[in-house]
């Protein structure tokens, strides 16, 4: 079955993606100033957590949308 995604699920997808996204920028940031034990250091005293956190957030209002948008039919644009 193949399923069509709606603007407002593609939306969160997005979001999503760049929550996964800021990890990469923050540590490359870092790097510049740290050495990359330091940056590791730093990171995990706090930072990942809460953008764990951000992402369960975010992928909550992604199954949301998803349930949302699936039509009782079965046919879905999710």
């Amino acid at each position: 079955m193949e399923y069509q995604i709606s603007k407002e699920t593609a939306a969160l997808v997005d979001a999503v993606k760049a929550v996964r996204n800021i990890y990469g920028m923050v540590y490359d940031a870092l790097l510049k100033t740290y050495d990359e034990e330091n940056v590791i250091k730093m990171m995990e005293s706090g930072f990942n957590g809460a953008l764990d956190a951000l992402q369960n957030e975010v992928c909550k209002f992604l199954n949301q949308s998803i349930i949302t948008h699936v039509d009782e039919d079965g046919s879905a644009e999710i």
